[in-house]
C-alpha cells in the first residue's frame, strides 16, 4: 500500500485514524487533528469520541501494565529512581487519586507515570476506569478545543469581536481559572513543597 492510498483510506475513514492517533501518539497527534476539524475536514464528534475511547484504552493498558508487569521488569528497575521522585511529587499535587490524574493528565510527559502509580499503589480498577474516564473528558475536552480554534483561525476571533458578551465571558472565566490556580497553588501545593 502506498502512501497516497493509505492518507485516502485514512481521509475516508477518519474513526480509525483518530482512534490510532490518540492510542499511540497522544496529545502530539490529536490536536493537528483538531485542526483539522477545525478547518472542516471532519466533524469534531467522531474526533471526540474516537480519542475518548483510544485514551481509556490506552490509559488501562498502562495501568494493567503497571500491575501486572512493568514493576518485575529491568524496565522499571532501570527507572526506579525517577518513579520514586516522581510518586512523591504526584503525593505533593494532589491528596486524592482523582487530583493525581486530573493534575498529571495536563502535565506534559506525566500521564504514564502516574498512572503506573496508582497501579501499584493498589487502585482497583473500575475505580480507575470510572476516575480516569471522567479526567480523559475533561483534559480531551480542552485538548480538542484549542486545535478547533486553531484550526478555525481568525474566522472564529472575528466572529467573537461581534459578540462582546462572549469577550467578556471569556475575560471573567480567564480571571476565575487565574484566581482558583493562584489559591490552589497558595494553599496546597507550596506548604507541601515546602516541608
Amino acid at each position: 500500500m502506498d502512501l497516497d492510498s493509505l492518507i485516502s483510506h485514512f481521509v475516508q475513514n477518519p474513526l480509525l485514524l483518530f482512534f490510532l492517533a490518540a492510542y499511540i501518539g497522544g496529545e502530539e497527534l490529536i490536536v493537528p487533528l483538531a485542526v483539522l476539524v477545525g478547518q472542516g475536514l471532519w466533524n469534531v464528534e467522531s474526533l471526540f469520541i474516537a480519542c475518548l475511547v483510544a485514551t481509556i484504552l490506552a490509559d488501562t493498558t498502562w495501568f494493567l501494565l503497571g500491575r501486572h508487569g512493568v514493576q518485575r521488569r529491568k524496565f522499571f528497575q532501570k527507572y526506579q529512581y525517577r518513579f520514586e521522585k516522581a510518586s512523591v511529587y504526584f503525593r505533593k499535587i494532589a491528596k486524592s487519586e482523582f487530583g493525581i490524574l486530573l493534575t498529571t493528565k495536563f502535565i506534559y510527559g506525566t500521564r504514564i507515570f502516574s498512572i503506573i502509580f496508582l497501579s501499584i499503589e493498589g487502585l482497583a480498577l473500575p475505580k480507575f476506569i470510572f476516575l480516569n474516564s471522567i479526567v480523559t473528558f475533561i483534559w480531551l475536552s480542552c485538548i480538542v478545543m484549542v486545535g478547533w480554534m486553531i484550526g478555525k483561525g481568525s474566522s472564529l476571533f472575528l466572529n467573537i469581536y461581534k459578540h462582546p458578551i462572549y469577550i467578556g465571558l471569556g475575560l471573567i472565566g480567564l480571571i476565575v481559572l487565574f484566581r482558583v490556580t493562584r489559591h490552589y497553588f497558595a494553599k496546597r501545593i507550596l506548604p507541601e513543597l515546602e516541608k
